[in-house]
């Protein structure tokens, strides 16, 4: 089964046409095992509306994988610090383009729990040989970073600050949440 705005051309499967971001109902759609946002939460307006929508389609044991660009790698710590901007963002955006919304990681799971989802893991996507290349100025950034996180008044368990916060997360560029209903 697939669902999209647009049908694909060549999908010989069940489909359904709805646009997540309409505050109506999905007609047809429910009890889905899994859904999957492939690099598509920047693109809605209300992230928390279509978290809360997708919610609605799963299943008592379904998934929702979400995936995004990881914003706090050493690159984009640098490019920010120094030019203003991530890697994957322009300065500016032509007219008519679209405009991506940037939510950090720890926003994106703010926003899955007020969505009533539970992240249970988060995989962070391997590092191109690219990133590798940032790896000396990873381990700096990695100690001050845990150093930070240890003297910190943080109100997120420690269990959940580690799997946001890994080694690989300064070097890898997308990450991947799986995320179930709250009971």
């Amino acid at each position: 089964m697939g669902a999209d705005i647009v049908k694909p051309a060549e999908f010989a499967h069940e489909f359904y046409q709805f646009d997540a971001q309409e505050t109506t109902g999905v007609n047809g759609i429910k009890d889905c095992e899994a859904v999957t946002c492939i690099s598509g939460v920047m693109e809605f307006d209300n992230t928390l509306l279509f978290f809360e929508k997708i919610r609605g389609l799963l299943g008592r044991q379904g998934e929702f994988l979400v995936t995004n660009d990881n914003l706090l790698t050493v690159r984009d710590r640098l490019l920010y610090l120094f030019f203003g901007r991530f890697r994957q963002y322009r300065h500016s955006t032509q007219s008519g383009a679209p405009t991506w919304k940037i939510i950090p990681l720890q926003n994106m799971i703010r926003i899955l729990s007020d969505a009533q989802f539970d992240v249970v893991r988060i995989i962070y996507v391997p590092p191109k040989f690219t990133e590798w290349l940032w790896l000396p100025l990873a381990f700096p950034i990695y100690l001050a970073q845990y150093a930070y996180v240890q003297i910190a008044d943080i109100d997120v368990d420690g269990q959940t600050i580690r799997e946001m916060l890994p080694f690989v997360s300064l070097l890898s560029r997308h990450y991947i949440l799986v995320c179930c209903p709250k009971t």
